[in-house]
């Protein structure tokens, strides 16, 4: 019985030791805002094989060093997440050498706490559910400050506008070069969820989902306000089913767009008032069932995507509302 467990624990050893190669991480920190050398607080390294999983730390880096005997997961990527003065900066390592082995340039950047650099439009999509109104609300933000800085300003967070109402609230924001969408800690404000995260220079996406009780296709009405875009340009509001009628009440000018959208969807452009809310009103709209081939039974999948649950859908919905973006743009300044 000994041998058998000595045997097992071998195997274990033998099979961690062919899963993971020592490398030396070879790493460049550039400053983007002065040209210099960068600098670092911390830099963690995370192996994304079956989630995400810490296989170093490191603290008070700067400009070009090694970090040595770093156990890299054979067939996983690694994430290289450099933070400086609250600012997270990622850079994903694909698994194979001629990656590995190379010198891993990062930018970081210092921080301002001036919004004037920062250009920001929103849209939103309003999706019809059995028991329920999903709402997602979409920000592009360009952070175009000059020379390149991250946006935070700790004493005043943007927040964003989510009624009280409001349950199964989640936000997601992808920004700079990392194609990674990150699940953001949400906490309450004055008006709704507040973004306690550096915006890096650059194209950010960030997206805000909402969930409202409406039990059995009821008709809803729910508050909706500018947050921090520019109140100047008109909204577009997207909806499905195409069926389901969409009012705003209080808008300042309001215009169904019926060329150039996604098949199914309905749309609005809408011009909200500068210094207060609007009441959008959500009556009607069909619901049907549909065979979900992966189930032995027959059940009901969520009318308004392809998606059923935010942690399974998220990245698909950014990628859907992208093109929303592209189209919205479109309607916006078409004129």
């Amino acid at each position: 019985m000994f041998r058998i467990k000595l045997f097992i624990v071998f195997l274990f050893t033998l099979l961690s030791h062919l899963q993971a190669e020592e490398l030396n991480l070879k790493i460049s920190l550039k400053n983007g805002t002065d040209g210099g050398i960068g600098r670092a607080d911390t830099i963690k390294l995370i192996a994304l094989q079956g989630g995400m999983t810490p296989i170093g730390e490191f603290q008070n880096k700067q400009g070009d060093f090694l970090l040595e005997k770093i156990n890299f997961p054979d067939e996983a990527p690694v994430l290289i997440q450099v933070s400086y003065k609250g600012a997270n900066y990622n850079k994903m390592v694909p698994p194979t050498p001629m990656f590995r082995n190379k010198v891993q340039e990062i930018t970081v950047y210092e921080i301002t706490s001036d919004f004037k650099g920062m250009d920001v439009k929103s849209l939103m999509q309003i999706l019809r559910e059995e028991n329920s109104v999903r709402v997602y609300k979409i920000f592009l933000i360009e952070n175009n400050s000059n020379p390149p800085q991250s946006f935070y300003n700790k004493n005043s967070p943007l927040e964003i506008y989510v009624p009280k109402e409001a349950t199964e609230v989640f936000g997601q924001l992808k920004q700079g070069d990392s194609k990674m969408g990150i699940p953001l800690t949400l906490t309450d404000g004055v008006k709704g969820k507040i973004l306690d995260r550096p915006i890096l220079p650059g194209s950010s996406e960030l997206q805000i989902s909402y969930s409202l009780p409406a039990k059995s296709l009821a008709d809803i009405s729910f508050k909706d306000e500018f947050s921090f875009e520019d109140k100047k340009s008109p909204r577009v509001i997207f909806f499905k089913p195409k069926d389901m009628k969409v009012e705003v009440k209080g808008a300042i000018g309001k215009e169904e767009i019926k060329d150039n959208i996604p098949q199914g969807l309905g749309a609005l452009r809408v011009t909200y008032p500068a210094a207060s809310s609007v009441e959008i009103s959500v009556t009607g709209g069909s619901f049907e069932p549909e065979e979900d081939p992966h189930s032995a039974e027959s059940r009901k999948v969520r009318n308004g995507t392809l998606f059923t649950t935010w942690d399974k859908s998220a990245l698909g919905v950014i990628g859907i509302i992208g093109v929303l973006f592209t189209l919205s743009f479109v309607f916006v300044y078409r004129k």
